[in-house]
């Protein structure tokens, strides 16, 4: 960052603020800055990077719809998702009239937009953009390209979230036959399976999502930082399927491989679940202790994470009145390189 800075100001002193040498270390100082953490820093010097471009250079040219893009990402980052979804629409439209339908940078446009949509929870808006996405891919990367993948599985997620549970795994059963040995395309459908009840809130599909998740966990080599996550997913559906003992050991197991707290509370809900379900009611209050503590000391990340949400919501219905929250605290108490597009995150 340092080294970034210092040439930006020789380069604003030497050759002015709009020469494109100059811009160009606008937009790497940014990079520098967002890899740093520093994200508000980044999004100022990407904001100046996009003015200088398109007074420059007009909206319609390659590098200023790529500073757009840019910096919708990290709108993303920063979950300012209106503003995030603002700049995708016009870097879309515009990408769509410069570049074509087709392009490859259209369609990363398209597919953000998609991935922007879902972050709000408007699947209806998300559902058809990720399913143009996905067709236009197919037809211009082919079927097993890794970008395609990524839109399967996104699409598949957002199925996921807006209840088509079947339309979400007929998606990650085709990715199988594309890819037959990637434990991730199992953990994806062994999640989908635990996560959707039928109407009478029995989850029927819960034998074929130990079956997957056991596989994504046989699949992963034991230095993979995400067998932690795979085996959660297998104490969820051990969970589902009725079988609590092992959902217990096995989300135990889960826990000694994750480093993230958020990550282990999912893990802890189960475990006192399972241990209610067992009729051991002394350890389910304790393990359901500690997950009530980290969401009283982390409102923001929950508020973010709606499947996390909804596994509070199910260990309070099935604990109920007998399960006690820690009391609560009065208020006074409170207190010149090519940026290369982002890919997806799972």
């Amino acid at each position: 960052i340092k080294l970034s800075k210092e040439r930006l100001e020789l380069l604003r002193e030497t050759l002015g603020n709009e020469a494109p040498k100059t811009i160009g270390a606008i937009q790497n100082l940014a990079w520098s800055y967002d890899q740093a953490g520093r994200l508000e820093e980044a999004i100022k010097l990407y904001k100046e990077c996009i003015d200088l471009r398109r007074r420059n250079l007009g909206d319609e040219n390659r590098d200023t719809l790529q500073s757009m893009h840019n910096l919708a990402i990290r709108y993303v980052k920063a979950r300012r998702f209106d503003e995030a979804i603002k700049l995708y629409e016009e870097c879309l439209k515009l990408r769509r009239k410069v570049l074509g339908e087709d392009d490859t940078n259209t369609l990363w446009s398209l597919y953000n937009l998609a991935r922007a949509y879902a972050s709000t929870g408007s699947y209806d808006k998300s559902i058809p953009l990720h399913e143009e996405c996905l067709k236009l891919r197919r037809q211009v990367l082919g079927e097993d390209d890794t970008n395609t993948l990524w839109s399967i599985h996104s699409l598949a997620n957002a199925y996921r979230h807006a209840g088509r549970v079947d339309k979400a795994v007929e998606l990650y059963e085709q990715q199988l036959l594309l890819v037959p040995g990637d434990p991730e395309l199992f953990y994806g459908l062994a999640w989908n399976l635990t996560m959707v009840p039928n109407g009478d809130g029995r989850y029927a599909r819960a034998e074929r999502a130990v079956e997957f998740a056991r596989k994504a966990c046989e699949l992963s080599p034991s230095e993979d930082k995400a067998k932690g996550d795979r085996l959660g997913v297998l104490g969820v559906a051990l969970f589902r399927d009725g079988r609590f003992q092992e959902a217990i050991e096995v989300s135990q197991q889960s826990i000694e491989l994750k480093d993230l707290e958020n990550s282990k509370c999912y893990n802890w809900l189960f475990i006192a679940m399972a241990h209610w379900q067992l009729e051991n009611n002394d350890e389910a209050q304790q393990w359901y202790d500690k997950a009530l503590t980290w969401k009283k000391d982390n409102p923001g990340e929950l508020k973010t994470d709606e499947e996390l949400q909804s596994f509070f919501a199910e260990a309070a219905k099935l604990m109920g009145d007998q399960a006690t929250e820690p009391k609560k605290k009065s208020e006074d108490a409170e207190g010149d390189a090519t940026e290369s597009e982002v890919t997806d995150t799972k």
